[in-house]
């Protein structure tokens, strides 16, 4: 079985940006400020600008984060899976502390 992954582009993350400029009543150049700490990303994108891996995943975890629940997100682009907080460290026996029967 062969499963296919939509490709994230630049343009999908300048669009998940201006889409949640609007439904949250910002200037698209706050938005991105907020969500890649640069206002002019927008411009930079458009302009032909290429996002580094790294970059590009915090930024989609920053716009994944700040969407609003009541707004869907687009079908046609992967949203990144919510982060599930790690199990506890496991206690190894010697760290455990025992009953001393007297």
């Amino acid at each position: 079985m062969c499963i296919i992954v939509p490709m994230l582009t630049e343009i999908d993350i300048a669009r998940l940006i201006r889409t949640l400029a609007k439904a949250k009543g910002w200037k698209a150049t706050t938005a991105a400020r907020h969500m890649t700490g640069s206002g002019d990303t927008l411009a930079r994108i458009e302009g032909g600008v290429r996002l580094t891996l790294g970059r590009a995943a915090k930024i989609m975890n920053n716009i994944s984060v700040a969407w609003p629940s009541d707004l869907d997100w687009p079908s046609d682009i992967p949203r990144p899976a919510e982060a599930k907080m790690a199990d506890p460290t496991p206690i190894t026996p010697r760290k455990q502390v025992s009953e001393v029967r007297g």
